[in-house]
């Protein structure tokens, strides 16, 4: 009998507690939550909150010995900006390099913005880069740097580059603006301060070399990505084929002529194109691959 009670009160006070949590549960819900207790949102969700991240194409410049420069080239009339990153063994891993500062006249302020647009960039040692980029108004001028981008030097005088001009997209030599005659220019391959190679959006392949001021036909090559001259007569081109993605075409003729060589991927398109007379290096979103027989074998860069 004193056990059936025990067993009874202890069911009430079981439903009494319950009770409780209920009534405590249902009584708050009908109260505001205090805002330093509401949920944080994801800015993500919030296009006009996000932080906007770089935009532009993914380009790369192989440099002397290990070093590989990559970026994100950024843009004059949209907004994220470019991205500079440096590698000291052949792809293998990036570290990310602070973008140039706009020069105020008499230097580089703490308070100075960064360059809109990247339109070239190389690497001659992990600490020694040079950069052509463009300030807000779209003006490209040239920096430099000696301890890996820490500070950066804005250089008088005019940029001794070949780029695509990051607002009109027309060519520009180390002279100043030239017309390689494309109604547009789908890959530029400098060689030299005096020749390049243009790739038309058409499939024509353009060359100069006297500065841009004549231009010539001299092959033909469809669906070009990206493209390296290792001197006036090799050359290497990614091109996006069935069966490949990114394949690559050599010529040793100046362009006249293409073979094809091998396949660095085969299901996507690698962006980010670039070479040296001892290697070419492939970088997209698999990772970095790296070739030393003139793009027959492509492979992940050694590990050290």
């Amino acid at each position: 009998m004193i056990s059936q009670r025990v067993q009874a009160a202890a069911v009430v006070l079981f439903a009494l507690v319950i009770a409780g949590v209920v009534y405590v549960l249902l009584t708050r819900a009908g109260q505001d939550v205090p805002a330093s207790q509401e949920p944080a949102t994801d800015s993500g969700d919030d296009p006009a909150s996000a932080e906007e991240g770089p935009v532009g194409r993914l380009m790369l410049t192989a440099g002397e010995g290990d070093v590989v420069v990559r970026y994100r080239t950024g843009s004059c009339s949209e907004a994220g900006g470019p991205k500079l990153e440096l590698s000291k063994n052949q792809g293998r891993t990036f570290h990310e390099i602070r973008i140039p500062q706009v020069g105020e006249g008499t230097g580089v302020g703490a308070t100075a913005p960064a360059i809109r647009a990247v339109v070239a960039a190389s690497a001659t040692s992990p600490t020694k880069l040079t950069v052509a980029g463009a300030d807000e108004k779209c003006g490209v001028h040239r920096y430099t740097t000696d301890d890996g981008g820490q500070t950066w030097n804005e250089e008088s005088g005019a940029v001794d580059e070949w780029y695509i001009d990051p607002r009109s997209g027309d060519v520009v030599s180390p002279t100043g603006p030239t017309d390689p005659g494309c109604k547009r220019v789908g890959a530029l391959a400098p060689v030299s301060a005096t020749v390049a190679k243009v790739f038309c959006s058409g499939g024509a392949i353009r060359t100069t070399r006297d500065g841009g001021s004549l231009w010539t036909v001299v092959g033909q090559l469809e669906d070009v990505a990206g493209a390296v001259f290792t001197s006036a007569t090799t050359g290497f081109a990614e091109v996006s084929k069935a069966g490949c993605k990114s394949r690559v075409q050599a010529t040793v003729d100046g362009g006249v002529t293409w073979q094809p060589k091998g396949c660095i991927v085969d299901d996507q398109l690698i962006p980010g194109f670039s070479g040296t007379e001892k290697r070419l290096v492939a970088d997209g979103p698999g990772g970095t691959r790296i070739s030393t027989d003139d793009g027959a074998t492509w492979e992940p860069p050694t590990m050290e």
